[in-house]
This record gives C-alpha cells, sequence and structure tokens, in this order.
C-alpha cells in the first residue's frame, strides 16, 4: 500500500502549537491534526470558528484565510453596534477563542490552575467551533474524538454554544500516533 501525506502544513514533524489554516480558519496544528484525523477517519465537518485573537486573523489575511473571517474585536465591535448579521460575543480578552477564560466555561491557566475571566488558558483549550451539518453541534466530533484517545470536551450547556468545542488534554501525542499509523498503513 502506498504511504499517505499529510496534507501541506500539517506535516507531523512541525510543532504542534503554531497556527496554521485549517478549512480556511486560523487554528493551532494540534488541534487540526486532530480534526483531520476525524475526518479521514469518515467524520463530515465544517469548521466556524478557530483562532480570533486580532494579531493571528491579521496574519493570514491574504494568504487563505477564509473570506469574511472576524477577529473578537470585531465581532465584539459589530455586536455592540448592532450591526446585521452579528451575534452575542464575548468582549476582547475575555473568548477561548482567543486564548483567555471567559468565566463562564472551566478553563485552566498553562500551568493547570483553574483560570479566572480573562486569564489565559492552556493554548490545547482554545475555543473551537466545528458541526457535522449546518446549524448542527460538535456532539458528534467530541463523542468521536473521546472514542479514539483525545480528551475533548464542549464546556458550555447552553444551546447557543452547541458548536463550541475544546481539549481538556493536548491532543498533540495521541494525534502524532495515530496520524502517524495512517500515514504507514491507511488506517
Amino acid at each position: 500500500m502506498a504511504r499517505r501525506k499529510m496534507p501541506k502544513g500539517l506535516e507531523l514533524w512541525k510543532p504542534a502549537y503554531h497556527t496554521v489554516l485549517y478549512h480556511g480558519v486560523p487554528m493551532f496544528r494540534a488541534t487540526a491534526w486532530a480534526l483531520f484525523d476525524y475526518e479521514i477517519h469518515g467524520g463530515h465537518l465544517i469548521v466556524n470558528s478557530g483562532i480570533r485573537r486580532d494579531s493571528i486573523v491579521k496574519s493570514w489575511r491574504g494568504k487563505g484565510l477564509r473570506s469574511g473571517y472576524k477577529s473578537q474585536s470585531d465581532l465584539w465591535i459589530g455586536w455592540n453596534q448592532h450591526l446585521p448579521g452579528f451575534m452575542p460575543a464575548n468582549p476582547p480578552g475575555f473568548s477561548s477563542h482567543e486564548g483567555y477564560a471567559d468565566g463562564i466555561g472551566r478553563f485552566h491557566t498553562p500551568s493547570g490552575a483553574v483560570a479566572r475571566r480573562g486569564q489565559e488558558i492552556a493554548k490545547f483549550e482554545w475555543g473551537t467551533d466545528a458541526v457535522d451539518a449546518p446549524g448542527g453541534s460538535a456532539a458528534r466530533l467530541v463523542a468521536w474524538l473521546n472514542r479514539h484517545g483525545y480528551k475533548a470536551v464542549r464546556p458550555y450547556n447552553a444551546n447557543s454554544e452547541r458548536h463550541h468545542f475544546c481539549f481538556r488534554k493536548s491532543p498533540v501525542t495521541n494525534a502524532r500516533m495515530r496520524l502517524a499509523r495512517w500515514i504507514a498503513t491507511g488506517h
């Protein structure tokens, strides 16, 4: 059987916590590895949101960033100015999409302590919004990830956040192992 190749930018030897575009959305390579693992094993995925930190979103403009993708501050301004198409958004500095605890979901600091609102969170806990169908939820994705050695959660009970998930443990080791096996064997 021919060896498979990882998509450009997702090579397993590259740093896990550098940002990449996956489905036109910025996220850490480690998150993209886990999502790619899900997809190559039959999962359908629509990625709506990943990292929304201003500096990271700006760095991807003109380099494949999904058209219309907004930073957290853009979302906050649009929501507060009641612009059409803008949904409720956390203020900048208080969103897991930027790497900060929002005070609602339970997140952890890089050292493992429970993060207070506005405090920096572990990189694997940065938020991602992904669904299996338009208007769907991340439930199927999270269940699959957990069955296959990842530790993923949907940190909010609200139906309006059914698309949001994060990891509670870094996906790096498991993703590298599973994807290396897929490259070598196709399984």
